[in-house]
């Protein structure tokens, strides 16, 4: 009931996304995806949650579009809830010279939950995300590559329950 719950708060698609809001996780990449998303699927919703240094400034660039909420820093058992409530994971990390992305937790969780990732090819996320199988990789930096997978996903839910149920499995191993 406390997933149905948070899903009725928002539209639908929800897109989330989970990290430490600073460069190195490339957030202004996916605000600017998000932008390109609604212009196909005006009810979309994005759910960031996290804190950082970053905040103000992806506030200012998402204050134009609308439908992006930005949740903060959770607790982890609520955001299995929110993950659990989405549609779609992305992960928009960067390559940033002494910034390394390692394999990510919140990757892991939300196939956990059986969400379709959409992440970029940095770090750990290759060892993850098989290409078009559990989700899709595309280049960091590429808001246009990452507007274009997450469109592919809203766009075909069987791909979406495919990726589901894949990703349920692989996070057994």
């Amino acid at each position: 009931s406390k997933v149905a719950s948070l899903r009725d708060k928002y539209s639908k698609p929800i897109i989330i996304s989970v990290g430490a809001l600073r460069p190195a996780k490339g957030f202004k990449y996916l605000i600017d995806a998000f932008k390109k998303i609604k212009e196909k699927f005006n009810n979309t919703t994005l759910i960031i949650i996290g804190d950082g240094p970053d905040m103000i400034e992806l506030k200012k660039q998402a204050q134009s579009i609308g439908g992006i909420h930005f949740l903060g820093r959770q607790d982890n058992n609520r955001v299995i809830e929110y993950l659990k409530a989405s549609d779609i994971f992305v992960l928009s990390s960067i390559f940033t010279e002494g910034d390394r992305e390692g394999t990510s937790n919140s990757v892991m969780e939300a196939m956990a939950v059986g969400l379709p990732v959409v992440a970029t090819k940095v770090g750990g996320n290759s060892y993850l995300v098989k290409e078009s199988i559990n989700g899709f990789l595309v280049k960091d930096k590429n808001s246009d590559e990452l507007s274009e997978a997450v469109i592919k996903l809203i766009n075909n839910p069987e791909i979406r329950e495919k990726m589901k149920i894949e990703n349920l499995e692989d996070i057994k191993q």
